[in-house]
């Protein structure tokens, strides 16, 4: 701060950006929770999911990790 030639502007852009950065990180629409519901298919059909790893095995690896972590 003291190399700063205004100190008063280099506070207000420490604050600016630390106010910024805090409201990325939390999402207006995430709320805490006791316990994570539970997301199971109770009708899976076994050649549907056949056919969904057989489709998962011919993308590549960071491909298939992407789909798999996002659904």
């Amino acid at each position: 701060m003291r190399a700063a030639d205004d100190p008063v502007a280099y506070v207000h852009g420490v604050l600016v950006k630390s106010f910024l950065s805090d409201r990325r990180r939390k999402s207006s629409h995430e709320l805490p929770t006791a316990a994570v519901p539970d997301r199971g298919i109770a009708d899976a059909v076994p050649t549907e999911r056949a056919a969904l790893l057989a489709a998962l095995a011919e993308l590549a690896p960071i491909d298939r990790a992407v789909v798999v972590l996002r659904f």
